[in-house]
């Protein structure tokens, strides 16, 4: 019998829907300097973060790392603006980057 309700508490469990983090976006980021650790991707630029600092960070578990890696490279290589949109929360001085868009340069 504790068989059946370890595996029936486990199938609930398995359907409760987690709440996803708010985010909110920050338009605009003309990126200075990137940091790479080996959990991370940290980014100075020149706009605020909200959280005391103008330090974003990317960690390497968000399951679109290697698309906003390859936004961010770009838009510091060619130093365009990158829109972040980013958690409502802070993580210290720094606030963990959700996704980004970029727009085409004007011609």
């Amino acid at each position: 019998m504790k068989l059946k309700q370890a595996i029936a508490t486990g199938a609930l469990l398995g359907m409760v829907a987690f709440p996803a983090l708010a985010t909110h976006e920050v338009n605009g980021v003309v990126i200075s300097r990137i940091y790479i650790d080996p959990t991370d991707v940290v980014v100075l630029t020149n706009t605020g973060n909200g959280c005391g600092s103008n330090f974003f960070h990317l960690p390497r578990s968000n399951q679109n790392f290697r698309e906003m890696h390859g936004y961010i490279f770009l838009a510091f290589k060619n130093q365009a603006p990158i829109n972040f949109a980013v958690q409502d929360s802070c993580n210290g001085d720094r606030v963990d980057i959700s996704h980004g868009s970029m727009e085409a340069p004007s011609q």
